[in-house]
């Protein structure tokens, strides 16, 4: 574990799913207000989260839609600073009955999905002393949020 600089990890993965972004016509919009952005973790495993989070975004979307990108300081409920990550989709959110199953190892509704994806994410948050959670409405699109406390 080191220092890792998050609006940097996350401009990587935005990086690599550019061109997914583009033939999608999918607009990015980034708000990193997060200062400092430095969190104490494994690099590769924060990575391969906001991967899973960002290809979920993506592919729930679709095309001609939006994917937004926000950080920021919160104070949590033990009253210590948190470093906040928000990835919000315009696609059509979760149903109800699937939202109580979405951190369950093996539980999909993709065609080819495996289930793990959001049981990384939140594996990995938790192995960073953080949390995350999800907030949709069917029609409107799904935020994932991930809250992990600041170096």
């Amino acid at each position: 574990r080191t220092t890792v600089h998050v609006h940097q990890l996350l401009d990587h993965a935005l990086r690599l799913l550019e061109h997914q972004l583009n033939g999608r016509m999918i607009a990015l919009k980034r708000d990193y207000q997060a200062s400092p952005d430095q969190i104490h973790g494994d690099e590769s495993q924060l990575h391969q989260a906001f991967m899973n989070l960002l290809l979920n975004g993506v592919e729930a979307i679709g095309k001609n839609g939006e994917l937004a990108v926000v950080t920021e300081i919160r104070s949590g409920q033990d009253g210590k600073r948190r470093l906040t990550i928000v990835i919000r989709d315009t696609g059509p959110g979760i149903t109800p009955a699937n939202l109580t199953h979405l951190f369950q190892p093996f539980f999909t509704t993709k065609k080819n999905g495996t289930g793990l994806g959001l049981a990384i994410c939140q594996r990995v948050a938790q192995d960073h002393l953080g949390a995350i959670e999800v907030q949709s409405e069917a029609g409107n699109g799904s935020s994932f949020i991930i809250s992990l406390p600041v170096e």
